[in-house]
Order: structure tokens, then sequence, then C-alpha cells
């Protein structure tokens, strides 16, 4: 009987960006890794973090499972969480040797690149109420200068 490998990975995202890692192999991925027995998933992904990123984290809710092939013949069983920041700076996360690099990039930006796992992942986050929003377009709602009439309050701020 074949055993999968559980990876579990984290979407932590801030001002419109989500971070990701390069790989040595030059694919852009989610932080995260490899489930250790005796760990909780929670617990994994939050070793994980710290190890990838140098960035303390909360695991919020759990967004997406699947089994899917990044490497072909290699299924792997992918468990994703929302995860918000406990750093007081992640700004500057630290890159790890697992990435050559560490950045925040825009979902559009990226989105198509990634392999169908992290697609998922990300559809997921926006479904469970992430809205898609960009540093534009919360500048956008900020500059309004169009009376709300129907007394609703318009507060514009970055979303997670």
């Amino acid at each position: 009987m074949d055993v999968l490998t559980v990876t579990v990975k984290g979407i932590l995202a801030r001002r419109g960006k989500i971070l990701f890692g390069k790989n040595p192999a030059g694919d852009w991925e989610l932080p995260g890794g490899r489930h250790e027995a005796g760990e909780s998933l929670e617990e994994t992904l939050i070793r994980e973090f710290r190890e990838e990123t140098g960035l303390s984290i909360q695991v919020e809710r759990l967004l997406d499972v699947r089994v899917a092939e990044i490497v072909p013949q290699r299924p792997l069983l992918f468990v994703t969480y929302a995860v918000v920041s406990a750093s007081a700076d992640d700004d500057s996360p630290a890159v790890s040797e697992e990435h050559t690099e560490l950045a925040w990039l825009p979902e559009a930006e990226i989105y198509d690149s990634l392999a169908e796992p992290y697609q998922a992942a990300l559809e997921a986050y926006w479904r469970q109420g992430h809205l898609r929003w960009t540093s534009e377009r919360v500048d956008r709602l900020r500059r309004l200068q169009v009376p709300i009439s129907v007394g609703l309050e318009v507060a514009a701020h970055d979303h997670p």
C-alpha cells in the first residue's frame, strides 16, 4: 500500500499581496513543508513557516485539502491553511536554504504560473471571504469623492 506524504502550506496575505517562496527549480510556492510524525498539521505549519521565513504565524482556518503531483509520479497530500502573522516585523521575511527568494506578490501577477494545488488554495481563500484586493483598489477607495447618500460608511483598509 502506498503512503502519501503530507505537505502543509499557508497563505499569508498583507496589503493585497501574498507571501511566496521561490524554490531552487525557480517555481513560486507557498511557505510550508512536510508533516512529521507526532505533530498536528497546525504545528507542522507553524514550524515550517518559522524555518522557511523566520516569521511566527497563527493558523486561522483550513482552506483546502487535495492530492496533487508537482513532481510526476510523486503524489502529495496538500493541506493549506489561511494564516496570520504573529511577528512584529513581517515586512522582511528571512530567506532560508529552502528558497532562493521570498516575495510579497499580488495574486493576479502570479496565479497563472502557480502549480495546480496552489491555484486551488488561492481559489479556496477567495471563496471563504477573502476578497481580491490590490493596493491600487484600496487607494481608489480612499480617494472616492462621491457622497454616500444611503447612510453607509465606507472604510478602506488593507485586507489580509
